[in-house]
């Protein structure tokens, strides 16, 4: 699992900081935090089975306006604007260990650290799944850690269905990052609002399957509003080579 932290400021004078605050976020380590002598810091460690790494650049991240995770932005319109203009990035991993769901809790542990530490944070991204938010909202969707954050491992990319693919024309919707974590995607069809009332709706459905509240199966009926009942299916994906959980809408 990788993320990159975006900051707004050259250098890294904080990185005292940052490996005092990976040592207390990571008291049960088993090697000491500590960075190398290089101008651009690299902390690496052992957490319970984890390789964790994080690398700091004194240069920008590789990124395009075109590409999908700025166009998938939802919660964060203004995101090309904001981040065209960082200065250095921050990459964390982790790796090996055994389960997704700790990994994920390991990284969301890191990335605390990493945000506490770094005032001149600007935003995050996701690579698994493109998610991209800003720094503020990630620092705020990680205050429960005893759970994978949704809206950080879990992105939705709209499309227009074709025509006459439903009675009424409608968008479609598939998610990514459910994989990662040993679940089938899902992939919303006909629905006729807009993304942003679709969105929040498949958020929740992929919140309910990563914390385990809800399993899914062919033929099962789901609630959006008051009155409008989704039909689930078990189909394959239009997008990918994959089965996916279909929310038929029409």
């Amino acid at each position: 699992m990788i993320a990159v932290v975006f900051l707004r400021d050259f250098g890294f004078s904080d990185q005292a900081n940052l490996r005092n605050a990976l040592r207390n976020n990571f008291p049960d380590c088993s090697a000491d935090i500590s960075s190398n002598k290089d101008k651009d810091p690299l902390f690496v460690f052992f957490h319970r089975g984890f390789v964790c790494s994080v690398m700091c650049f004194e240069a920008n991240a590789p990124m395009a306006k075109t590409d999908p995770a700025f166009v998938n932005a939802w919660f964060w319109p203004t995101a090309w604007d904001e981040l065209s203009r960082h200065s250095a990035h921050i990459v964390v991993s982790v790796a090996a260990g055994d389960g997704a769901r700790a990994r994920a809790l390991t990284l969301q542990r890191i990335l605390q650290s990493v945000l506490f530490a770094s005032p001149s944070a600007i935003g995050v991204h996701y690579a698994s799944s493109g998610t991209l938010l800003p720094a503020k909202l990630v620092s705020h969707i990680l205050q429960e850690g005893d759970r994978p954050a949704p809206m950080l491992f879990l992105s939705c990319f709209f499309a227009r269905e074709k025509d006459g693919s439903f009675p009424r024309p409608g968008i479609m919707a598939s998610t990514k990052g459910l994989t990662e974590f040993g679940l089938l995607e899902i992939e919303a069809r006909g629905f006729t609002g807009s993304p942003a009332e679709l969105h929040p709706f498949l958020l929740t459905v992929g919140a309910s399957l990563l914390e385990q509240k809800m399993t899914l199966k062919d033929g099962d009926t789901l609630s959006i509003g008051s009155s409008e009942a989704v039909r689930v299916a078990l189909v394959r994906s239009i997008l990918h080579d994959a089965d996916v959980y279909g929310l038929y809408f029409q």
